[in-house]
């Protein structure tokens, strides 16, 4: 029967029959009835002969198995299990040299097969089989590692190799896999004609393992690096071992993490185990063992998950330094990981115990004491952001990684809003934990402005004492009645290709519009209908997306009749008079215009706005900044992201925003969030202190115009304190709900 060999993505219909088997009724059974041989007068090897010939001239006198060792056979008529079959059968009723054949010869006789004949995998499946039953396990899985070798599409083998896994002595975490109920798991794997699923699983997982024997060797390491690529599906979220999250995020690593740690921690079993070394969990040979797998793994892999697991093993050995190196390596890869975020977490952690002199141990399973106890911060209980995909998040998604629903799939705003999700992320706020939330990026906590939980429940006056969030921090109440706010980012479309955010021009064609315009009859008209603000759009350039400029158009105060706030976040390319006047259903609306320039020279900000023209940015800026002076806009600001191409320009950009009357300038660190390879993001984040670029940076970051009450710091905030003092007051002409103090 034809098979594939690369099967098309997990269907989880086939089947591995996961009954129990008892090892003595799995023997194999002949139809015939025994025929006993005696070879009294034979050799050694005059019966190794004859036993080999046996199997090969006798196997169609048995019947194909439909099952071994719990494992459903498909292939007939002429499949192995009938070579075995035969084989196993001869050794049983044989005898030799007066005697049946005990455990230990036929162990010699099957040895001997194998050394002679070198021909086929038939004496190494009975041999596997005969050293389980010996009590050699690591024996068994050797030799059937090498049958294997011979044919990855044996279901013989892969029956034995099944049954050799469930009964190895692996590690204490790892011990009964291979028997889980739940799925996913290799429980949930089933076996039928049509897939080679399990057969490709359990061969990829063994071909990894033998793999970690010789990895300087290309195809080796290949075989590690695929099979947690592949086979991800297969493992648990907790079994990455780190940290105890209900939700991971979109940017999850925990299950690649999971397969990587399975194979690392098996074959580091193995060979302690082999090697006649008593396995100790909490033994330096153990530690050592899969540390300096995991630095072998990684001389030539820089996968992040590999890179956070061998920070898990070089901090349980003692090597912290190494282990937070690997850390900040793996959050240069992807800043929004919350896996990374909460090992930097632990490893500091032991850190700062350590350099205090203080008791320490480290685990990436520790919740260290809440760090933020007594403090609260409002966005998770008031806000909404909708991403491109549909996925919602209560806060940005870089400083809160975790979607809480998608609302091209719930069936109502309420289902996403107040979800099983939204409800954890806010607990994880009252409960002082935030452990969800990318404290390497959020201001409130880089800046140390999260608010007070005595001051919220003192009952003061002040806009920021509302309700909603003294019953949240009072009752802990984590079902909250509606969002106040919603960025609606959920059209990527955009004129131009900024680095940072996208890697080409990306333009909604008709079927993406059909998509978002269905949305909009769905749930987003009602959503706005309930907001008392909006902001469009932190996924493209609402000025420039179809879809946005309906939405747009369509706003009043019949539709919606709480908005009283807009948010407009725009790359200020189509931000003119014509848009301006094309728009003035919206001008009763308080509006918020936020600029993003990332230069202020036209060499930097067409290099990093790709597309975007330097005259006619300053000329849309001179119009807003007219609409300001006007009173026509309630705030103008230009947003700036920090990098190592635009950092010496930031006095400049400054001047250029009091220039033009903006209310403030906001300069943020570089994220990446998935368009930069590791090497790239360390070449432009120039905030890193190993940046060789780094001491200029604070240079620049010495000078004087920092001052200026125009600048807001937002995540680099513990740059500008370190050399400038707080900016001086500024006149407040009014206070808003939602923008804070404005200005004159």
């Amino acid at each position: 029967m034809a098979r594939e060999h690369n099967a098309p993505a997990i269907s989880w219909r086939m089947s591995i029959i996961m009954s129990k088997v008892d090892f003595v009724s799995a023997s194999i059974e002949a139809l015939s009835p025994p025929v006993v041989d005696d070879f009294e007068n034979a050799s050694f090897d005059g019966f190794v002969n004859e036993a080999y010939w046996h199997y090969h001239q006798h196997f169609q006198e048995h019947d194909f198995l439909q099952n071994y060792l719990g494992f459903s056979l498909n292939r007939r008529p002429n499949d192995v299990s009938r070579n075995v079959t035969a084989l196993d059968r001869f050794l049983q009723t044989s005898q030799f040299r007066g005697g049946q054949i005990g455990p230990h010869e036929r162990l010699e006789i099957l040895e001997a097969i194998d050394r002679r004949f070198c021909s086929d995998r038939i004496p190494l499946i009975l041999l596997a089989k005969t050293l389980l039953e010996e009590g050699r396990p690591w024996d068994a899985f050797d030799a059937i590692l090498r049958a294997i070798e011979y044919d990855a599409y044996c279901e013989m083998s892969i029956g034995v190799l099944l049954h050799v896994l469930r009964h190895i002595p692996n590690a204490e975490y790892w011990r009964g896999f291979f028997d889980r109920r739940e799925s996913p798991s290799i429980g949930g794997l089933q076996h039928s004609d049509s897939t080679t699923e399990p057969l490709d699983y359990l061969f990829g997982f063994c071909r990894a393992v033998a793999a970690c024997d010789a990895l300087d060797e290309g195809v080796n390491r290949d075989a590690v690096r695929s099979f947690y690529h592949r086979w991800w599906k297969v493992y648990r979220h907790d079994d990455s071992r780190i940290g105890q999250f209900a939700a991971y995020g979109n940017s999850d690593q925990s299950r690649p993490i999971g397969a990587l740690r399975h194979v690392i921690e098996f074959v580091c079993y193995r060979r302690l185990a082999s090697g006649g070394t008593q396995v100790d969990e909490a033994g330096v040979d153990w530690q050592k063992a899969r540390c300096d797998l995991a630095l072998a793994l990684e001389r030539h892999n820089s996968d992040p998950h590999l890179l956070l697991l061998s920070a898990d093993y070089l901090g349980m050995t003692g090597r912290l330094d190494e282990a937070r190196e690997r850390g900040y390596r793996a959050l240069n890869t992807n800043s929004r990981c919350l896996l990374t975020q909460h090992v930097l977490d632990c490893v500091e952690h032991a850190l700062d115990q350590r350099s205090k002199r203080l008791p320490h141990s480290f685990s990436l399973l520790d919740e260290h004491p809440p760090r933020f106890v007594g403090r609260f911060c409002p966005v998770p209980f008031d806000e909404a952001f909708i991403n491109p995909d549909g996925d919602t998040f209560l806060c940005c998604s870089t400083m809160l990684p975790v979607p809480v629903g998608n609302v091209f799939q719930e069936n109502s705003w309420n289902d996403v809003w107040n979800s099983d999700l939204a409800q954890e992320l806010r607990r994880s706020i009252l409960n002082g934990s935030y452990k969800y939330c990318n404290k390497r990026s959020c201001p409130r906590i880089l800046n140390d402005s999260l608010l007070r939980n005595d001051e919220l429940s003192a009952g003061t006056t002040s806009y920021l004492q509302r309700e909603r969030w003294r019953d949240a921090v009072l009752n802990k109440s984590v079902k909250i009645e509606g969002a106040l706010f919603a960025d609606l980012g959920y059209d990527i479309s955009c004129n131009l290709s900024c680095p940072q955010c996208r890697l080409d021009l990306i333009v909604s064609d008709k079927a993406g519009f059909a998509k978002l315009d269905a949305l909009r009859g769905d749930m987003i008209d009602d959503l706005l209908s309930k907001l008392q603000n909006v902001r469009i759009s932190s996924g493209g350039e609402a000025l420039f997306s179809k879809h946005f400029r309906k939405l747009l158009s369509d706003i009043n105060p019949t539709h919606c009749p709480n908005l009283t706030h807009l948010e407009l976040l725009t790359n200020g390319m189509l931000f003119d008079r014509r848009q301006w006047d094309t728009f003035r259903n919206l001008h009763y609306l308080k509006i918020w215009l936020v600029v993003s320039i990332d230069g202020s020279s036209k060499d930097t900000f067409e290099s990093i706005r790709r597309n975007g023209r330097w005259e006619k940015l300053l000329a849309n800026l001179e119009f807003a900044s007219t609409l300001r002076r006007d009173g026509k806009l309630t705030r103008f600001h230009i947003s700036y992201a920090v990098q190592t191409e635009n950092f010496r320009e930031m006095p400049d950009a400054v001047a250029m925003a009091e220039r033009f009357h903006a209310d403030g300038i906001s300069f943020m660190k570089l994220e990446n969030i998935g368009t930069y390879s590791e090497n790239e993001y360390r070449s432009r984040n120039i905030v890193e202190p190993s940046h060789p670029l780094h001491d200029e940076f604070l240079e620049v970051m010495r000078d004087p115009i920092f001052d200026s009450p125009v600048v807001i710091a937002h995540n680099l905030g513990p740059f500008f304190a370190e050399f400038h003092e707080p900016s001086k007051p500024r006149k407040v002409t009014n206070h808003d709900p939602f923008w804070g103090d404005l200005y004159a």
